[in-house]
């Protein structure tokens, strides 16, 4: 599966970027380990699972290896994991999320435009 060349759209190239900046974090990857150490399943089932080598998850936890972008979007799918969550540490929502897919597919004026909005009604809240 190689997701960032699936997706043509220069947004999504962008955000393929992103994660590879996001790669050099190590935050990520405690996370990524913590989540395969709570699920059920075996690491070789969740390689397997994710489309990658059988003995990909465990070699790359005994290694210390970082894996490609693809192979991280792979196994976020398979565990269940957000992105967002996984590089960030910040936990959203679906929605939370589709916003930002959203807001990112717009011209800049109106993104900036959306920006203010919500700023206005997050101030509009703190009085």
């Amino acid at each position: 599966m190689r997701v960032c060349q699936v997706h043509a759209s220069e947004n999504y190239a962008r955000i393929c970027n992103l994660v590879v900046v996001l790669l050099m974090e190590n935050g990520w990857r405690h996370r990524l380990i913590a989540a395969i150490e709570a699920d059920p399943r075996t690491p070789r089932a969740i390689s397997l699972d994710a489309g990658l080598g059988p003995n990909f998850v465990g070699q790359m936890i005994e290694r210390g290896t970082s894996p490609s972008t693809n192979a991280v979007v792979a196994l976020a799918q398979t565990l269940g994991l957000s992105l967002t969550y996984l590089f960030t540490g910040a936990e959203m929502t679906p929605e939370d999320e589709e916003l930002l897919r959203l807001s990112g597919n717009l011209p800049e004026d109106r993104r900036k435009l959306l920006l203010a909005m919500a700023r206005s009604w997050r101030a509009g809240e703190q009085h």
